[in-house]
């Protein structure tokens, strides 16, 4: 199928949209797969991509990996076996990608992608590209469906989005409330949480000499959405009713120019004056299995979270969870191993955490609940699900999957979830809003000012322009008082007489 290849950031998405139809006519049946993501450091997206790519190499998919950046020393390692490559990527290169996907889907026999990327400047165009050239293309989400209201592109993703599930084979979320969004423009879209068999686990025990009912343990990249800095707020506040209490911050930061977890710790201590000797911070740890035996509870300070495999972790090894009211997290469904507390409300997590470490027995038993919502959410078989979803997706019968799905009730109603969801979209609209009427406001202040400004400077022209009369009329009466004295009979006279005297001079100069 030929067709102009759209630019990337100016797709027309209206009713004149102009993208070709994609035929459904079965091509092939589904051998190569591509899954794909932005990068593959240290991140849990990433995790779950190189945990999805060995799932499927285990079943005999040949499976690519692609993404945009180039590897690095700290990217996820990937099976023998399982290819990586690079995809053109800098600003303007659309037709060289175009001709990538080309050369893939023709060239490597390419028969569907799983793309993670999905709130990427790339996805709309990728999709359009790889459902052109006849390959099928699942949109595999890894967040809450509102996490990109406040994303740098997102005027972008809000028309791209719509567009890309229409067009998507299936839709794979990690949670309810997101694949419920997706419903309301493609009904093939399902819930998959991410596959964490592999994770640590370890049996609690209730007299493991380690724990000292002290310790608390934060683990994630140090960035804005996991609010590391109310982390370490909190921490602050517990430290006044229990001193020797002791917070361990795992995670770093690999985006170029980041100064974390160095600056994090300048806050700790400087700022929030807490004793150095009560916090750490180790950056990013492979394997931070010890630091969880180690601690008596998880603490998660996210604005939102996609499914959180560190919280994962955490309950894999027993521990008890405060966290903020992340209630569509499939993780804290029914669990009692969890308190919560309204995202931002530091002094509440604070208080839950003093309950869990001053309360020995209420610990234990929420270690136990927490490691018992772990082990069942530990019995899907991840990779009999992902072979059914690629099966259903060569067949086309992707609707009698999704029956199929584990799908456990949420502690509150989806519908509800849903409109909590709805209604922050809502009220970040709203904040736009005040902003915009902030950005009035300030503007018509400056314009007053300038109205102002104008009328001092009018006031001063008139005043310059008085003075200048004045000074004009000042001038005239010189110039006619000048020319009274030039007519006068005495500067006649005299200038007649001073004739010969000034040519006797000079001759005898």
């Amino acid at each position: 199928m030929s067709a102009e290849i759209p630019q990337r950031w100016s797709i027309d998405l209206d009713n004149k949209i102009r993208f070709p139809k994609f035929s459904s006519t079965k091509i092939r049946k589904i051998e190569t797969v591509g899954l794909q993501y932005d990068h593959f450091g240290i991140g849990g997206a990433e995790s779950v991509v190189a945990c999805i790519a060995n799932l499927l190499h285990e079943l005999a998919y040949r499976v690519i990996v692609y993404t945009n950046d180039e590897p690095t020393d700290q990217d996820q390692v990937l099976p023998k076996g399982v290819t990586r490559k690079v995809l053109p990527s800098a600003e303007g290169e659309e037709a060289k990608r175009f001709n990538f996907w080309r050369h893939e889907v023709k060239a490597e026999n390419l028969d569907c992608v799983i793309y993670s990327s999905w709130v990427s400047g790339w996805a709309q165009f990728d999709c359009w590209s790889l459902k052109t050239l006849g390959s099928a293309f699942i949109l595999h989400t890894h967040s809450i469906f509102f996490s990109w209201f406040d994303d740098p592109i997102a005027d972008y993703l809000s028309r791209a989005l719509p567009w890309i599930a229409e067009n998507s084979d299936a839709i794979v979320s990690v949670n309810s409330a997101t694949a419920e969004f997706f419903k309301a423009y493609n009904e093939k879209s399902i819930v998959v949480p991410n596959p964490i068999a592999g994770i640590h686990t370890i049996q609690y025990v209730e007299s493991d000499s380690r724990k000292t009912g002290k310790n608390i343990v934060w683990v994630g990249r140090i960035s804005d959405e996991k609010r590391p800095y109310e982390a370490v707020k909190i921490f602050s506040l517990v430290t006044k009713a229990i001193p020797d209490a002791r917070l361990t911050v795992i995670g770093g930061n690999s985006d170029k120019g980041a100064n974390e977890p160095e600056s994090l710790a300048r806050y700790a201590y400087e700022q929030l004056m807490v004793p150095k000797d009560s916090i750490s911070f180790t950056g990013f740890l492979e394997n931070p299995t010890s630091y969880y035996e180690n601690s008596d509870v998880y603490l998660l300070t996210s604005s939102y979270e996609g499914f959180a495999l560190t919280l994962a972790e955490a309950m894999g090894s027993g521990l008890p969870v405060v966290s903020y009211d992340l209630n569509y997290l499939e993780l804290l469904q029914n669990n009692k191993g969890c308190l919560i507390a309204p995202v931002g409300d530091v002094e509440q997590m604070a208080q839950h955490l003093i309950t869990i470490l001053g309360d020995g027995p209420l610990r234990k038993k929420m270690g136990k609940n927490s490691l018992a919502r772990f082990g069942e959410v530990c019995l899907i078989d991840f990779q009999g699900l992902w072979k059914s979803i690629i099966d259903a997706v060569d067949s086309g019968d992707i609707g009698n999957l999704m029956g199929r799905v584990p799908n456990e009730a949420p502690n509150r109603n989806l519908q509800d979830l849903v409109m909590v969801s709805v209604k922050e979209r809502c009220l970040k609209e709203r904040y736009s809003s005040q902003l915009k009427d902030r950005r009035i406001a300030e503007l018509e202040k400056q314009v007053r000012k300038g109205e102002e400004d104008t009328r001092n400077l009018r006031l001063e022209i008139g005043q310059c322009s008085d003075r200048i009369l004045s000074l004009e009329a000042v001038e005239k009466d010189l110039k006619s008082q000048l020319h009274a004295v030039y007519d006068s009979n005495s500067y006649r006279i005299g200038n007649a007489l001073m004739r010969p005297i000034h040519a006797v001079v000079k001759r005898k100069e």
